[in-house]
Protein backbone atom coordinates (compact mmCIF):
# COMPACT_ATOMS: atom_id res chain seq x y z
CA UNK A 1 0.00 0.00 0.00
CA UNK A 2 2.70 2.49 1.00
CA UNK A 3 5.65 1.46 -1.16
CA UNK A 4 7.58 4.50 -2.36
CA UNK A 5 7.52 3.40 -6.02
CA UNK A 6 4.97 0.62 -6.56
CA UNK A 7 2.64 1.15 -3.61
CA UNK A 8 -1.01 2.06 -4.14
CA UNK A 9 -0.48 5.58 -2.77
CA UNK A 10 2.60 6.19 -4.97
CA UNK A 11 0.74 4.98 -8.07
CA UNK A 12 -2.26 7.18 -7.21
CA UNK A 13 -0.03 10.25 -6.86
CA UNK A 14 1.69 9.43 -10.14
CA UNK A 15 -1.64 9.06 -11.93
CA UNK A 16 -2.89 12.37 -10.57
CA UNK A 17 0.36 14.08 -11.51
CA UNK A 18 0.14 12.75 -15.07
CA UNK A 19 -3.43 14.06 -15.23
CA UNK A 20 -2.34 17.54 -14.22
CA UNK A 21 -3.68 17.34 -10.65
CA UNK A 22 -1.50 18.42 -7.71
CA UNK A 23 -0.82 15.34 -5.59
CA UNK A 24 1.42 16.92 -2.94
CA UNK A 25 -1.51 17.52 -0.59
CA UNK A 26 -2.48 13.85 -0.30
CA UNK A 27 -2.18 12.72 3.32
CA UNK A 28 -1.21 9.03 3.44
CA UNK A 29 -0.33 7.07 6.55
CA UNK A 30 0.13 3.56 7.87
CA UNK A 31 -2.49 1.81 10.04
CA UNK A 32 -2.11 3.40 13.50
CA UNK A 33 -2.64 0.10 15.34
CA UNK A 34 0.12 -1.57 13.31
CA UNK A 35 2.37 1.43 13.88
CA UNK A 36 1.80 1.16 17.62
CA UNK A 37 2.70 -2.55 17.52
CA UNK A 38 5.91 -1.76 15.62
CA UNK A 39 7.06 1.11 17.78
CA UNK A 40 6.50 -1.09 20.86
CA UNK A 41 9.31 -3.40 19.74
CA UNK A 42 12.64 -2.60 21.35
CA UNK A 43 16.03 -4.24 20.85
CA UNK A 44 17.64 -3.56 24.23
CA UNK A 45 16.14 -6.61 25.95
CA UNK A 46 15.85 -8.99 22.98
CA UNK A 47 18.23 -11.52 24.55
CA UNK A 48 16.23 -11.54 27.80
CA UNK A 49 13.03 -12.14 25.86
CA UNK A 50 14.66 -14.97 23.88
CA UNK A 51 15.67 -16.67 27.13
CA UNK A 52 12.11 -16.45 28.47
CA UNK A 53 10.72 -17.96 25.27
CA UNK A 54 13.29 -20.77 25.47
CA UNK A 55 12.15 -21.71 29.00
CA UNK A 56 8.46 -21.55 28.10
CA UNK A 57 8.96 -23.65 24.98
CA UNK A 58 10.96 -26.25 26.92
CA UNK A 59 7.93 -26.81 29.16
CA UNK A 60 5.01 -26.25 26.80
CA UNK A 61 6.45 -28.09 23.77
CA UNK A 62 6.70 -31.39 25.66
CA UNK A 63 3.45 -32.87 26.92
CA UNK A 64 5.05 -34.72 29.84
CA UNK A 65 6.98 -31.65 31.00
CA UNK A 66 3.85 -29.56 30.73
CA UNK A 67 1.81 -31.98 32.81
CA UNK A 68 4.48 -32.27 35.52
CA UNK A 69 4.85 -28.49 35.68
CA UNK A 70 1.09 -27.93 36.08
CA UNK A 71 1.04 -30.42 38.95
CA UNK A 72 4.01 -28.65 40.54
CA UNK A 73 2.26 -25.27 40.30
CA UNK A 74 -0.59 -26.59 42.44
CA UNK A 75 1.86 -26.97 45.34
CA UNK A 76 2.88 -23.29 45.21
CA UNK A 77 0.79 -20.29 46.22
CA UNK A 78 0.67 -18.58 42.82
CA UNK A 79 -1.97 -16.52 41.03
CA UNK A 80 -1.62 -18.38 37.73
CA UNK A 81 -1.59 -22.12 37.27
CA UNK A 82 0.27 -22.46 33.98
CA UNK A 83 2.57 -20.76 31.51
CA UNK A 84 1.16 -19.37 28.27
CA UNK A 85 2.68 -19.18 24.82
CA UNK A 86 2.86 -15.99 22.77
CA UNK A 87 2.84 -15.20 19.08
CA UNK A 88 4.20 -12.13 17.30
CA UNK A 89 0.93 -11.38 15.49
CA UNK A 90 -1.06 -11.28 18.75
CA UNK A 91 0.12 -8.05 20.26
CA UNK A 92 -1.24 -8.56 23.77
CA UNK A 93 0.07 -12.09 24.23
CA UNK A 94 3.68 -11.13 25.07
CA UNK A 95 2.64 -9.17 28.15
CA UNK A 96 0.45 -12.01 29.40
CA UNK A 97 3.25 -14.53 28.88
CA UNK A 98 5.70 -12.41 30.91
CA UNK A 99 3.15 -11.86 33.70
CA UNK A 100 2.62 -15.64 33.99
CA UNK A 101 6.38 -16.24 33.84
CA UNK A 102 7.17 -13.86 36.72
CA UNK A 103 4.34 -15.20 38.86
CA UNK A 104 5.52 -18.79 38.34
CA UNK A 105 9.25 -18.09 38.69
CA UNK A 106 9.71 -20.17 41.86
CA UNK A 107 7.91 -23.24 40.46
CA UNK A 108 10.00 -22.81 37.30
CA UNK A 109 13.27 -22.89 39.21
CA UNK A 110 12.15 -25.94 41.19
CA UNK A 111 11.07 -27.71 37.98
CA UNK A 112 14.36 -26.97 36.18
CA UNK A 113 16.36 -28.27 39.17
CA UNK A 114 14.26 -31.43 39.23
CA UNK A 115 14.94 -32.01 35.53
CA UNK A 116 18.69 -31.47 35.96
CA UNK A 117 18.78 -28.60 33.47
CA UNK A 118 20.30 -25.97 35.75
CA UNK A 119 23.36 -25.51 33.55
CA UNK A 120 21.23 -24.94 30.45
CA UNK A 121 18.99 -22.40 32.18
CA UNK A 122 21.56 -20.90 34.54
CA UNK A 123 20.22 -17.40 33.85
CA UNK A 124 17.20 -18.16 36.07
CA UNK A 125 19.46 -17.67 39.10
CA UNK A 126 20.95 -14.43 37.76
CA UNK A 127 19.48 -11.55 39.83
CA UNK A 128 20.10 -8.96 37.12
CA UNK A 129 18.42 -11.16 34.50
CA UNK A 130 15.34 -11.66 36.72
CA UNK A 131 15.16 -7.90 37.29
CA UNK A 132 15.32 -7.32 33.53
CA UNK A 133 12.43 -9.73 32.98
CA UNK A 134 10.44 -7.92 35.68
CA UNK A 135 11.04 -4.58 33.93
CA UNK A 136 10.09 -6.11 30.58
CA UNK A 137 6.91 -7.45 32.16
CA UNK A 138 5.92 -4.05 33.55
CA UNK A 139 6.63 -2.09 30.38
CA UNK A 140 4.64 -4.54 28.25
CA UNK A 141 1.74 -4.21 30.69
CA UNK A 142 1.77 -0.45 30.06
CA UNK A 143 1.74 -1.12 26.32
CA UNK A 144 -1.11 -3.60 26.71
CA UNK A 145 -3.25 -0.89 28.29
CA UNK A 146 -2.79 1.25 25.19
CA UNK A 147 -3.62 -1.38 22.59
CA UNK A 148 -7.30 -2.05 23.49
CA UNK A 149 -8.00 1.71 23.39
CA UNK A 150 -7.06 1.68 19.72
CA UNK A 151 -9.38 -1.12 18.64
CA UNK A 152 -13.10 -1.23 18.00
CA UNK A 153 -15.64 0.18 15.60
CA UNK A 154 -16.19 3.85 14.79
CA UNK A 155 -12.75 4.95 15.97
CA UNK A 156 -11.60 8.19 14.34
CA UNK A 157 -8.06 9.08 13.38
CA UNK A 158 -7.78 11.86 15.95
CA UNK A 159 -8.98 9.57 18.77
CA UNK A 160 -6.31 6.97 18.00
CA UNK A 161 -3.59 9.57 17.55
CA UNK A 162 -4.58 11.18 20.86
CA UNK A 163 -4.26 7.80 22.61
CA UNK A 164 -0.76 7.28 21.21
CA UNK A 165 0.31 10.85 22.00
CA UNK A 166 -0.87 10.48 25.60
CA UNK A 167 1.15 7.29 25.91
CA UNK A 168 4.20 9.19 24.67
CA UNK A 169 3.67 11.72 27.47
CA UNK A 170 3.47 8.82 29.93
CA UNK A 171 6.79 7.53 28.62
CA UNK A 172 8.35 10.83 29.67
CA UNK A 173 7.03 10.29 33.20
CA UNK A 174 8.27 6.69 33.26
CA UNK A 175 11.72 7.72 32.05
CA UNK A 176 12.05 10.45 34.68
CA UNK A 177 10.99 7.98 37.37
CA UNK A 178 13.54 5.36 36.29
CA UNK A 179 16.36 7.91 36.07
CA UNK A 180 15.48 8.97 39.62
CA UNK A 181 15.43 5.31 40.82
CA UNK A 182 11.70 5.65 41.50
CA UNK A 183 9.90 2.47 40.43
CA UNK A 184 6.41 3.20 41.71
CA UNK A 185 4.99 2.55 38.23
CA UNK A 186 6.77 -0.82 37.97
CA UNK A 187 5.19 -3.15 40.56
CA UNK A 188 6.95 -6.32 39.36
CA UNK A 189 10.34 -4.58 39.55
CA UNK A 190 9.53 -3.46 43.10
CA UNK A 191 8.82 -7.05 44.16
CA UNK A 192 12.14 -8.26 42.76
CA UNK A 193 14.01 -5.30 44.29
CA UNK A 194 12.62 -6.22 47.72
CA UNK A 195 14.65 -9.44 47.47
CA UNK A 196 17.57 -8.32 45.29
CA UNK A 197 18.09 -4.58 45.81
CA UNK A 198 21.77 -4.82 44.85
CA UNK A 199 20.87 -5.93 41.30
CA UNK A 200 19.28 -2.58 40.36
CA UNK A 201 22.38 -0.45 39.79
CA UNK A 202 23.84 -2.48 36.85
CA UNK A 203 20.40 -2.60 35.16
CA UNK A 204 19.28 1.00 35.53
CA UNK A 205 21.07 2.34 32.44
CA UNK A 206 19.63 -0.49 30.36
CA UNK A 207 16.10 0.34 31.54
CA UNK A 208 16.63 3.98 30.58
CA UNK A 209 17.83 2.83 27.14
CA UNK A 210 14.58 0.87 26.63
CA UNK A 211 12.43 3.90 27.41
CA UNK A 212 14.60 6.16 25.23
CA UNK A 213 14.29 3.69 22.35
CA UNK A 214 10.51 3.62 22.74
CA UNK A 215 10.36 7.42 22.57
CA UNK A 216 12.59 7.48 19.48
CA UNK A 217 10.39 4.84 17.80
CA UNK A 218 7.33 6.96 18.56
CA UNK A 219 8.93 10.07 17.05
CA UNK A 220 10.02 8.28 13.86
CA UNK A 221 6.78 6.38 13.26
CA UNK A 222 4.19 9.04 14.09
CA UNK A 223 5.85 12.18 12.72
CA UNK A 224 3.35 12.35 9.83
CA UNK A 225 0.47 12.49 12.32
CA UNK A 226 2.27 15.09 14.42
CA UNK A 227 2.50 17.35 11.35
CA UNK A 228 -1.31 17.30 11.14
CA UNK A 229 -2.05 17.46 14.88
CA UNK A 230 -3.52 20.99 14.62
CA UNK A 231 -5.96 19.80 11.97
CA UNK A 232 -7.06 16.93 14.23
CA UNK A 233 -7.50 19.38 17.10
CA UNK A 234 -9.63 21.61 14.87
CA UNK A 235 -12.07 18.77 14.34
CA UNK A 236 -12.06 17.35 17.88
CA UNK A 237 -11.87 20.56 19.97
CA UNK A 238 -12.75 23.28 17.51
CA UNK A 239 -13.07 26.20 19.89
CA UNK A 240 -9.66 25.60 21.52
CA UNK A 241 -7.94 26.72 18.30
CA UNK A 242 -6.82 30.34 18.14
CA UNK A 243 -7.24 32.49 15.04
CA UNK A 244 -3.46 32.75 14.55
CA UNK A 245 -3.16 28.95 14.64
CA UNK A 246 -5.95 28.75 12.10
CA UNK A 247 -3.86 30.89 9.74
CA UNK A 248 -1.11 28.24 9.87
CA UNK A 249 -3.64 25.50 9.06
CA UNK A 250 -5.06 27.60 6.24
CA UNK A 251 -1.60 28.16 4.75
CA UNK A 252 -0.69 24.49 5.21
CA UNK A 253 -3.76 23.32 3.26
CA UNK A 254 -3.80 26.18 0.76
CA UNK A 255 -7.40 27.13 1.62
CA UNK A 256 -7.57 30.90 1.84
CA UNK A 257 -11.19 31.09 3.00
CA UNK A 258 -10.66 28.64 5.84
CA UNK A 259 -9.55 31.27 8.33
CA UNK A 260 -12.49 33.58 7.60
CA UNK A 261 -14.96 30.71 7.99
CA UNK A 262 -13.32 29.77 11.28
CA UNK A 263 -13.77 33.33 12.61
CA UNK A 264 -17.45 33.12 11.70
CA UNK A 265 -17.74 29.71 13.36
CA UNK A 266 -16.00 30.77 16.57
CA UNK A 267 -18.19 33.86 16.96
CA UNK A 268 -21.45 31.85 16.72
CA UNK A 269 -22.66 31.37 20.30
CA UNK A 270 -25.32 28.85 19.29
CA UNK A 271 -22.77 26.64 17.55
CA UNK A 272 -20.54 26.77 20.63
CA UNK A 273 -23.47 25.58 22.73
CA UNK A 274 -24.25 22.79 20.25
CA UNK A 275 -20.59 21.71 20.31
CA UNK A 276 -20.74 21.19 24.08
CA UNK A 277 -23.89 19.04 23.99
CA UNK A 278 -23.58 17.29 20.62
CA UNK A 279 -21.40 14.46 19.36
CA UNK A 280 -18.51 15.62 17.16
CA UNK A 281 -19.85 13.88 14.06
CA UNK A 282 -23.35 15.33 14.53
CA UNK A 283 -21.95 18.80 15.22
CA UNK A 284 -20.20 19.08 11.87
CA UNK A 285 -23.48 18.28 10.13
CA UNK A 286 -24.73 21.63 11.45
CA UNK A 287 -21.92 23.62 9.80
CA UNK A 288 -22.89 23.07 6.17
CA UNK A 289 -23.12 26.83 5.55
CA UNK A 290 -19.30 27.00 5.96
CA UNK A 291 -18.26 24.80 3.00
CA UNK A 292 -14.47 24.75 3.37
CA UNK A 293 -14.20 24.02 7.09
CA UNK A 294 -17.09 21.53 7.06
CA UNK A 295 -15.55 19.68 4.11
CA UNK A 296 -12.22 19.52 5.95
CA UNK A 297 -13.94 18.11 9.05
CA UNK A 298 -15.80 15.49 7.00
CA UNK A 299 -12.53 14.41 5.38
CA UNK A 300 -10.81 13.96 8.75
CA UNK A 301 -13.76 12.15 10.35
CA UNK A 302 -14.15 9.76 7.41
CA UNK A 303 -10.47 8.73 7.35
CA UNK A 304 -9.92 5.08 8.28
CA UNK A 305 -7.36 5.21 11.10
CA UNK A 306 -6.65 1.48 11.16
CA UNK A 307 -7.35 -1.83 9.43
CA UNK A 308 -9.46 -3.01 12.38
CA UNK A 309 -12.54 -3.72 10.25
CA UNK A 310 -10.47 -5.68 7.76
CA UNK A 311 -8.80 -7.71 10.54
CA UNK A 312 -12.21 -8.35 12.13
CA UNK A 313 -13.53 -9.63 8.80
CA UNK A 314 -10.58 -12.04 8.50
CA UNK A 315 -11.24 -13.30 12.04
CA UNK A 316 -14.91 -13.85 11.22
CA UNK A 317 -13.97 -15.67 8.01
CA UNK A 318 -11.59 -18.00 9.87
CA UNK A 319 -14.46 -19.04 12.15
CA UNK A 320 -16.90 -19.50 9.27
CA UNK A 321 -14.55 -21.39 6.93
CA UNK A 322 -13.32 -23.87 9.53
CA UNK A 323 -12.35 -27.51 9.11
CA UNK A 324 -15.86 -28.79 9.82
CA UNK A 325 -17.42 -26.39 7.27
CA UNK A 326 -14.86 -26.52 4.48
CA UNK A 327 -17.44 -27.51 1.84
CA UNK A 328 -19.33 -24.21 2.03
CA UNK A 329 -19.86 -22.70 -1.39
CA UNK A 330 -18.53 -19.24 -2.23
CA UNK A 331 -22.06 -17.80 -2.20
CA UNK A 332 -22.89 -19.22 1.24
CA UNK A 333 -19.52 -18.13 2.62
CA UNK A 334 -20.06 -14.59 1.32
CA UNK A 335 -23.54 -14.41 2.81
CA UNK A 336 -22.39 -15.76 6.18
CA UNK A 337 -19.48 -13.30 6.25
CA UNK A 338 -21.79 -10.40 5.42
CA UNK A 339 -24.04 -11.32 8.35
CA UNK A 340 -21.04 -11.69 10.69
CA UNK A 341 -19.51 -8.28 9.97
CA UNK A 342 -22.70 -6.28 9.52
CA UNK A 343 -24.36 -4.44 12.40
CA UNK A 344 -27.75 -4.39 10.66
CA UNK A 345 -30.52 -6.04 12.68
CA UNK A 346 -32.60 -8.43 10.54
CA UNK A 347 -36.39 -8.00 10.70
CA UNK A 348 -37.29 -11.62 11.42
CA UNK A 349 -41.02 -10.90 11.67
CA UNK A 350 -41.06 -9.45 8.17
CA UNK A 351 -39.04 -12.35 6.82
CA UNK A 352 -41.40 -14.89 8.40
CA UNK A 353 -44.48 -13.13 6.97
CA UNK A 354 -43.04 -13.52 3.48
CA UNK A 355 -42.95 -17.30 3.87
CA UNK A 356 -45.87 -19.66 3.59
CA UNK A 357 -46.21 -22.06 6.52
CA UNK A 358 -46.30 -25.78 5.73
CA UNK A 359 -49.46 -26.86 7.52
CA UNK A 360 -49.93 -30.48 8.51
CA UNK A 361 -52.68 -32.47 6.74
Amino acid sequence: MLGKRNGAVALLKETLKNGGVAAEGIFSYHCIVHQQALFAKFKCLNEVMANVIEVVNYIRARARNHLHFKLLCEEFDTHYGDLVLHTEIRWLSKGRMLAHFMDLLEPLKSFIVGKGETSRFSFLDDKEWVLSVAFLCDITQHLNKLNPKMQGRNKTVYELYTAVRLFSDKLDVLEQSVRGSDYRFFPTVQKVMAMHADALLPCQSQFCDVLTELKQNYTSRFHDFKDHSNIFLLVKNTFLIEVNEMKQISDQLGLVQLQMEFVELKSADELQRQFRITDVVDFWKLVGHLPNISRLARCIISMFPSTHRCEAAFSALSKIKCRSRNTLSLQHTTEALRIAVSRAEPDFNSLVRQKECQKSH
